[in-house]
């Protein structure tokens, strides 16, 4: 009995194989022709504030197409037309809300892949009087805009320059909060009106917006007007505080006032032709002329002092007293209660935060 060798189930295998990825590829594609269509769908429709995404021409050399952002109260009247509960939440808010810009450079992509050409200035908003439950959601921090930090770079003023432009187009115009906006719930409207809460972001963004030194200066932090970065007493002149104090006693702080006339005396000594990298030492304070502090009108709008929001993330957890008091309860859980470090690493593995 002649018997038939086994029949290959390579081809069949590879056969299959193709298929599927074929099948696969094609869902892909599917998806993101119906994502890029609702994107499309959404970005163009037409509200009494003109259509959600919008256009404007920015002063950057070489940038020739225009700039796309989502107007806040177009795309606030659309997500209530979508969406009642939306419309619903918005209702059972004061009459008179704050938005705060949230501005943060971001690196899109393997976050373990650091390419500074890829880096990109992204602006959200958010409405301050929103319940915990939705601030504490990032799809409820919506985009108002990214570009790369490059061209930021390249926008008269630079950063500071850049969120001048964004807080004109957000606060200043016919489209804009400005104005009373509405929203709808089901047939009905309701009115509100929003102000500038202020300008969230980390230490370093905040002081590019308002072109403080920082650390590179001798006054390191806006709100101190006498707090110095030195810790000599024997160089330190009477009414200045050294920078390694443990209290707030001495402390002698900024009023929105007081950045603004700094701004006006830089200006006054460049206008007739003083040398101010002295003077703007000795201030902390960078002259800009495109910059945010420097714009007259914007001061309706922008208050240096009372508009600074520092991101507790950055300046609390990440590099500040929450990372220091970890760094002690671990030296102390290691040297004195002989719990080793791999302990409490397999706890923050397993361990579930409550939600």
């Amino acid at each position: 009995m002649i018997r038939r060798p086994p029949r290959s189930t390579q081809g069949v295998s590879s056969a299959a194989s193709d298929v599927y990825k074929r099948q696969t590829d094609d869902s892909e594609r599917k998806m993101r022709r119906t994502l890029q269509r609702g994107v499309v769908h959404h970005a163009t429709t037409m509200t009494p504030y003109g259509p959600v995404v919008q256009k404007v021409k920015l002063d950057i050399p070489g940038m020739t197409d225009e700039w796309e952002y989502c107007n806040p109260v177009a795309y606030f009247y659309h997500l209530s037309t979508l969406n009642e509960a939306f419309g619903q939440l918005m209702q059972s808010l004061p009459s008179e809300i704050n938005i705060v810009v949230y501005v943060d450079e971001i690196v899109p992509g393997n976050p373990f892949r650091h390419e500074k050409a890829r880096k990109l200035q992204a602006i959200y908003f958010v409405v301050l009087e929103w319940p915990e439950w939705v601030l504490s959601r990032s799809g409820m921090w919506p985009v108002f805009g990214v570009l790369r930090s490059k061209l930021v770079d390249q926008f008269p003023g630079g950063l500071s320059g850049f969120m001048k432009k964004c807080l004109s187009l957000m606060f200043i115009g016919e489209n804009s909060f400005q104005h009373p906006a509405c929203v709808c719930i089901g047939s009905n409207r309701h009115h509100y009106h929003a102000s500038y809460g202020g300008l969230l972001a980390d230490e370093d963004a905040l002081k590019k917006v308002h072109n403080y030194t920082g650390a590179q200066g001798i006054k390191i932090c806006m709100d101190c007007a006498n707090l110095v970065s030195h810790t000599d007493d024997d160089v330190c002149p009477p009414g200045l505080v050294l920078l390694n104090v443990t209290t707030l006693e001495g402390l002698d702080f900024n009023t929105n006032e007081d950045i603004w006339e700094m701004a006006e005396v830089l200006r006054d000594d460049v206008a007739a032709g003083r040398d101010v990298r002295g003077k703007e030492t000795r201030l902390g304070l960078q002259f800009n002329p495109d910059g945010l502090l420097y714009d007259r009108p914007m001061r309706t709008i922008h208050r240096p002092i009372d508009h600074y929001l520092r991101d507790w993330m950055h300046t609390l957890v990440s590099a500040g007293t929450a990372n220091q008091q970890t760094k002690y309860l671990l030296e102390y859980l290691k040297d004195v209660r002989d719990v080793p470090i791999d302990i409490v690493q397999a706890y923050s593995m397993e361990v579930t935060l409550p939600s």
